[in-house]
């Protein structure tokens, strides 16, 4: 009896299994109209940490973040670096819109020509399968999103694949809270007005107009 011979069946039963573990992984999802609070800890200098709301609806290009403190944001901390005030960034035909309430004040960020629409419906095409995971006391898939940082992703285990997770290394680390995710048809059209006197653009030195020029600059450059 060739043992060669006797092993070649396991050999092939255990390939067999792999690949079918391969081809079963599960492929990341990123819902298409939601609503979700979440909490978030950036660092771009110092730590900053707080609290928001996420609405999306790919349907209609829209989107809105709103942050309790918006210090941490690249974008809105770079216009009110010392202040500690909320912040919203409102996408709304094409353009993205920076509003801070409590200061009553208001600015066009930059274009989704640009490169600042709403987040890319299809953003997680290319992400890989990591293996599934403990989060927030529940299974979560992990997925590995290229781009110009390491991205995870985690979603629940299951095929709705609600958001779990999203951690782009090293300096932003957004936690979703699963209780208070929610499908809506629309975002509510009072969360997309526009202030009458919201200024063209905002301040030169913030990271609105580095993001307009570098996407510009690329556009041309193709």
């Amino acid at each position: 009896c060739n043992p060669h011979t006797m092993l070649l069946p396991v050999l092939l039963t255990c390939l067999l299994y792999a690949v079918a573990a391969q081809s079963e992984a599960p492929v990341a999802k990123w819902p298409s109209q939601f609503r979700v609070g979440f909490n978030e800890t950036t660092k771009i200098i110092w730590t900053r940490k707080t609290t928001g709301v996420m609405w999306y609806d790919a349907a209609t290009g829209t989107e809105v973040v709103e942050r309790l403190d918006g210090n941490g944001d690249r974008y809105c901390g770079s216009i009110h670096p010392l202040t500690h005030t909320p912040c919203r960034h409102v996408v709304v035909n094409s353009n993205r819109y920076l509003i801070f309430p409590d200061l009553d004040e208001c600015c066009l960020c930059c274009t989704a020509a640009q490169g600042c629409g709403i987040l890319d419906p299809n953003w997680l095409s290319d992400a890989e399968y990591q293996g599934t995971e403990v989060k927030q006391s529940v299974s979560a898939y992990k997925f590995s999103k290229p781009g110009l940082q390491k991205n995870y992703y985690w979603t629940t285990a299951d095929d709705a694949q609600l958001p779990v997770e999203l951690d782009q290394v090293p300096n932003d680390l957004m936690t979703f809270h699963l209780d208070t995710f929610t499908e809506i048809p629309a975002i509510d059209p009072a969360l997309l007005e526009i202030p009458a006197d919201c200024h063209t653009r905002c301040p030169i030195s913030s990271v609105c107009t580095l993001a307009a020029n570098h996407k510009s600059d690329v556009a041309a450059a193709k």
